[in-house]
């Protein structure tokens, strides 16, 4: 729940949260973000691990979630950070977006 507020608060309302069900991640769809392996490596130098969908396909050129193509999805995996750094790091996440946008 943290994380859904978090994401809500201060991302766009055009962000799409993706399997907020699905236990120890969410990814979030945030239309007109790019997501490859140098906003992975910016945010890791920014203490911020994460994932972009696309990582996970097979054929990342044709990787599609429904009709949406992933290079705009990211995994956020949070079974392991405390709740009272999740507000936190969410925060510099969307910061770390709008600086590689």
């Amino acid at each position: 729940a943290t994380l859904i507020a978090s994401v809500r608060q201060y991302f766009p309302a055009t962000t799409h949260i993706l399997g907020e069900k699905a236990g120890i991640h969410v990814a979030i769809q945030v239309p007109g973000a790019q997501f490859d392996s140098s906003f992975r490596e910016h945010c890791a130098k920014n203490g911020i691990g994460v994932s972009p969908c696309r990582f996970y396909a097979f054929d990342e050129e044709f990787c599609e979630i429904g009709k949406t193509k992933s290079s705009d999805i990211l995994l956020l995996g949070y079974g392991s950070i405390a709740e009272g750094d999740i507000n936190e790091g969410i925060k510099v996440l969307s910061e770390l977006i709008v600086s590689a946008g």
